[in-house]
């Protein structure tokens, strides 16, 4: 059999599991990347073109894992059915031997590394940002729809805030409970019969018409207080702290470069940070190779004669294997990062640890013996 023949039929066999794989692992990914920020979706009037938009820029970090996942699992399938068909046997009864097989496998796992690569190194933090400025963006036009009644709302910096009635269709509310906390040595405190709010973004500002209540101040410690009561008052609460708050809090690691990152993992003022950010820069690195190294070890099972035999008794789980074995490299940097920000190993001991355990297991299956057929 011709080598150039056997590497087409196998790509052939690997490329519609792996975009069968690519597209169900990026949709479940997605699906559950909106459910993070469905709060901000289902409160505010979002077209379609802001959801594409959304979902454009959410899948190169999805990509960071789906890509890995189904290059293991289309593998995976693609030997399966190879095995069960009894083709490695064939492929070497007729002449080609069984360690020359992985060379297409490995081309296809390395390109697609490469592209995994090149998108956690180029584009990732680029499109990490767009999708926070979209978030805070429709956030902003629909910055109203937070208020709920019945329940206390903390969700505006320095504010409390309690509506017992809120008519959303003409944005007003009854029995209004305002508690401003900006100040720690005075307190203010406003009730309301009715209440009227609009959002006005010119100055990223709530605008509340307030009518028939009381304003309560008190000193600190509560030494000295005033009461007044009004028939209408107007009061504005700045929001853009809100979304600068929220701006800081998601442009750390996510939306820094790789050279950020490691320059943050030396100069950070917590230890905590600085491992946040050195695992991060490690993960990038690690992650696209999981092709590579996952891939690599499941034609290493199919082509190892005793793991082939076993395998054999198995022939129903197969497909789960390589799932399996990207969970559980998942699971294994997951409690490296958490030990890592503890301060009880290094974020390269976290990161490449469970790599340098998969790849000595790669290299346990790669020199075991490979002739299936005497094995039977």
């Amino acid at each position: 059999m011709n080598m150039r023949i056997l590497e087409r039929y196998i790509f052939k066999e690997l490329i519609t599991p792996y975009w069968f794989t690519l597209l169900v692992s990026l949709f479940f990914l997605t699906v559950g990347r909106m459910a993070q920020v469905a709060k901000y979706l289902f409160q505010a009037s979002v077209s379609l073109k802001d959801i594409i938009e959304l979902i454009i820029f959410a899948i190169p970090r999805l990509s960071t894992y789906a890509l890995p996942l189904a290059s293991v699992v289309s593998i995976t399938i693609a030997m399966n059915r190879m095995a069960s068909c009894n083709e490695l046997i064939a492929i070497e009864g007729s002449g080609i031997p069984v360690r020359g097989l992985p060379k297409p496998f490995l081309l296809f796992t390395s390109f697609n590394t490469i592209i995994a690569l090149c998108i956690t190194v180029t584009i990732l933090h680029h499109t990490n940002t767009l999708f926070r400025e979209k978030i805070i963006n429709i956030g902003k036009t629909s910055v109203t729809a937070i208020f709920q009644e019945g329940t206390f709302i903390d969700s505006l910096p320095g504010f409390i805030l309690y509506f017992q009635k809120v008519f959303p269709g003409n944005f007003t509310a009854e029995g209004v409970y305002m508690e401003d906390l900006r100040n720690d040595k005075t307190g203010f405190t406003v009730l309301a019969q009715k209440a009227s709010f609009s959002y006005d973004p010119s100055q990223e500002a709530i605008v509340f018409n307030l009518e028939k209540g009381t304003i309560i101040r008190s000193s600190e410690h509560n030494v000295s207080g005033q009461v007044v009561e009004f028939e209408r008052y107007e009061l504005t609460v700045s929001v853009g702290e809100l979304f600068r708050e929220l701006s800081r809090a998601s442009s750390t690691k996510w939306e820094m470069s790789m050279k950020e990152l490691w320059h943050a993992s030396f100069t950070a003022k917590t230890l905590e940070e600085r491992s946040r950010y050195g695992i991060e820069f490690h993960t990038r690195i690690v992650m696209p190779f999981l092709s590579v190294i996952l891939g690599m070890m499941m034609v290493s099972l199919f082509t190892s004669s005793q793991s082939h035999k076993i395998l054999s008794s198995f022939s129903a789980f197969k497909v789960l294997i390589g799932f399996g074995l990207f969970l559980l490299f998942y699971i294994m940097i997951s409690l490296g990062k958490g030990l890592a920000e503890e301060g009880v190993i290094s974020p390269i001991t976290a990161v490449y640890g469970p790599t340098g355990i998969f790849l000595m297991c790669l290299a346990y299956l790669w020199i075991k013996p490979r002739n299936i057929s005497r094995k039977r």
